[in-house]
């Protein structure tokens, strides 16, 4: 894994802020945007990550690969002890994307978040330095790259004209 490079010039946006990074996930043999993801780090060497994809890129690994790399680059150059996932408990893509990227479920927060006007339940998924991961991202399932900051990247090793 390529580590994040920062260029001469200081961070710029939300990430320069220190209160969040976002990146976009792209699919590597069209080079266009198929997803998102964000990391927001916490109090206590905690942070909160998210993320989407778009219904063509679905199923196709994209979103695991993207945590796998976030999640190492935050152990590795932030030092964060843990990321964490908030998953409703009826979204069964999201809750085996995290599954796959290595995040254990450890239980339910009853009514936790405000989605839509109403409040949700949501299971918590957390990973640790210390779980057994393999880094290693699946082949022909996209790059990571920031939205912030001069020249700043987050690169998967990924070859373009793999399957997925």
């Amino acid at each position: 894994m390529k580590r994040v490079e920062r260029g001469d010039d200081p961070p710029v946006g939300v990430a320069g802020r220190g209160t969040g990074y976002p990146f976009v996930i792209v699919d590597a043999a069209e080079q266009r945007s198929v997803g998102f993801l964000g990391l927001w780090p916490k109090e206590d060497g905690r942070a909160s990550l998210g993320y989407w994809t778009a219904g063509s890129a679905r199923g196709r690994g994209v979103a695991g690969n993207g945590l796998r790399a976030v999640s190492r680059w935050a152990f590795e150059e932030l030092r964060l002890a843990r990321p964490e996932l908030y998953i409703e408990p009826w979204n069964t893509g999201s809750v085996r994307t995290a599954e796959q990227a290595g995040f254990r479920r450890e239980g339910r927060l009853r009514q936790w978040q405000t989605v839509g006007g109403e409040r949700r339940d949501m299971d918590v998924y957390a990973l640790l330095a210390t779980d057994p991961v393999d880094w290693k991202p699946e082949e022909g399932r996209g790059v990571i790259r920031a939205l912030s900051g001069p020249r700043r990247h987050l690169t998967t090793p990924v070859p373009s004209g793999a399957a997925g």
